[in-house]
């Protein structure tokens, strides 16, 4: 059995590598999604996808600079592999 059976909030959060965000994520709201991907479940998150590629998409400030300049393209695509990801991880 999964660690993150039908907690797909909780996969998504340990597939996004601390050293990839700012320091300071008080603002981004991360938990409050985190928290709703894991009431939804993962039947839900399938349904749900694009919302979650375009929340994470909606996140670029608390990148790194480095990863702030990637182009959108690139970002979506990682955006929806780290989504799908995590979705399996829950199932």
């Amino acid at each position: 059995m999964s660690e993150f059976k039908n907690r797909p909030g909780d996969a998504l959060e340990s597939l996004i590598p601390e050293w990839a965000v700012e320091q300071d994520k008080s603002n981004c709201g991360c938990n409050n999604m985190k928290k709703a991907m894991n009431n939804w479940g993962t039947e839900r998150c399938k349904k749900k996808r694009e919302y979650l590629v375009r929340h994470l998409m909606s996140q670029n400030e608390m990148l790194i600079p480095a990863l702030k300049k990637l182009p959108a393209p690139i970002k979506k695509l990682a955006a929806g592999a780290m989504v799908d990801k995590a979705i399996r991880m829950a199932s």
